[in-house]
């Protein structure tokens, strides 16, 4: 790194002899000056955890606290110890166990804890100090160890109601069960006072079985059954009088509510449909030719007229029930001329008994519900004629009303309305246009008011009532001014 003028500087080690060898001005801060062979070396800090240089060790440096028994206070004291390796953790759960009572009581952030917490906290308080005797070998190899051969990881795993832990030490390949009394994890899920956190060698320093052969490990219980486990059991809690239960969304919703736009929502289920035809074409034998192509617009549209037809099969399912009824009569009801007769009054009456779609006069056009209406022999395109429903406050609609409001350039409700109802029927569409249109950001900005100038204060010879009417005048005009010069 020399070499690249990259040279390295604030050089700290717990070797005087190494540090010897370094010039001073390459050195830490606080070793510029310093009697190697007399002085003791500094504490440092290394990745934010205190670090006695002299003795390389990791400690704890506990400062003074806001005994104040709050929330907030308890959350910045158990904050204010920075133990991002887990050392302390069985000691801190027992601050994070108080802090978990008090939000399940909905105590405020500033208020007076209960009784029963506060005596908790200053227990814990008092043990807080403790902490700093709590000395950890920064070197994971100990002295005289001789060399490496093989390095082995043993990792153990434990969880309460309250919390949960990890504990690693190098040790064991293998990972089996072990009992809760062997398991030094248990204490970082079920927590421990400072003394017993000083006094615990199987957390320091790993289970006494990992200093044994093998043969000396406990083995694992067959029958430890997680079924029997009260850990293990699922606790609900009920804040009402009746229980509800949450059924999984259906994908298709899902795949729905992640886009934010109606045409990237289009143009997914396109791909989609095209994924479904081409796999179905493989199971017949045939090698589709369309892999790599773009989306084309005959797909756009088949994408669009199958999300319409899964938004109304959820939003009116009976609905589409008696109009696939009524269909299926009239199809089968004919004169002997041929010409169908209207059966679909029964159908109608239905509808009339459901009252959401009463006035619209529903009819299924390729399996998809539009407006019926008195235009069916217009010449204009079906979509105008008979517009597709779809129900209010649907993701989808909101997606579509947002499309054509920046289609037509933010224009105002009546003209995105009338726009929407070119190919669309969007229940109570105008409420919901409205509410669009004023979180729309763009219009936000087009329609604010401009601000108003303060004037300034009026000078002070226009204030003075000595002074008649043109006592000062003024002409603004500007030059050059042309004149003749001659005799007069």
């Amino acid at each position: 790194m020399a070499s690249g003028g990259f040279k390295l500087g604030k050089w700290v080690s717990n070797s005087k002899r190494l540090l010897e060898s370094i010039p001073e001005d390459d050195r830490a801060k606080e070793l510029k000056g310093l009697d190697l062979e007399n002085d003791e070396l500094p504490k440092e800090r290394a990745l934010g955890v205190q670090w006695c240089v002299e003795r390389d060790q990791l400690e704890f440096n506990i400062t003074k606290v806001n005994e104040k028994a709050t929330r907030r206070n308890i959350l910045s004291v158990m904050s204010a110890v920075y133990d991002p390796i887990g050392y302390a953790s069985p000691f801190l759960l027992q601050a994070k166990k108080i802090l978990q009572s008090l939000c399940r009581l909905k105590v405020d952030w500033d208020s007076d804890i209960p009784d029963d917490q506060r005596n908790e906290w200053e227990k814990w308080l008092k043990e807080l100090p403790i902490l700093e005797r709590l000395k950890i070998p920064r070197c994971l190899k100990p002295k005289e160890f001789g060399k490496v051969v093989n390095i082995q990881m043993h990792y153990f795993a434990d969880a309460s109601q309250e919390g949960y832990g990890t504990a690693t030490y190098m040790r064991c390949p293998s990972v089996g069960y072990v009992p809760s009394k062997l398991n030094p994890a248990d204490h970082a899920s079920r927590g421990l006072s400072a003394d017993d956190l000083l006094t615990k060698e199987d957390w320091l320093n790993g289970p006494e079985f990992l200093h044994q052969t093998e043969d000396f490990w406990p083995c694992e219980d067959d029958s430890n059954d997680a079924d029997s486990d009260r850990e293990c059991e699922k606790e609900v809690s009920v804040s009402a009088v009746t229980m509800t239960d949450e059924t999984q969304k259906n994908p298709v919703e899902k795949l729905l509510e992640y886009h934010s736009e109606w045409n990237k929502l289009k143009r997914s289920v396109a791909w989609w449909l095209r994924l479904k035809t081409i796999l179905l074409q493989r199971m017949k034998g045939h090698n589709p030719n369309q892999c790599s192509q773009g989306i084309t617009s005959d797909e756009m549209e088949s994408a669009e007229k199958a999300i319409i037809k899964f938004i109304q099969r959820q939003s009116f399912p009976e609905e589409i029930v008696v109009l696939q009824k009524t269909k299926t009569a009239e199809m089968n009801i004919k004169d002997p001329c041929g010409t169908v007769k209207q059966a679909s009054d029964k159908g109608n009456r239905c509808l009339r008994q459901k009252g959401r779609l009463t006035d619209l006069d529903p009819e299924l056009h390729d399996e998809i519900m539009r407006v019926g209406g008195r235009l069916r022999k217009a010449s204009i395109p079906l979509n105008a004629k008979h517009q597709m429903i779809l129900p209010k406050d649907h993701h989808v609609s909101k997606l579509i009303i947002r499309h054509i409001h920046q289609l037509v350039g933010h224009q105002g409700r009546n003209h995105v309305l009338a726009e929407l109802r070119q190919k669309y029927w969007i229940i109570h569409a105008g409420s919901m246009i409205r509410s669009l249109l004023k979180r729309c950001i763009q219009c936000r900005k087009y329609l604010a008011r401009t601000g108003k100038q303060k004037m300034a204060d009026l000078p002070a010879y226009r204030l003075r009532p000595d002074e008649g009417v043109f006592s000062r005048t003024g002409v603004d005009y500007f030059g050059p001014f042309e004149i003749k010069q001659g005799e007069h």
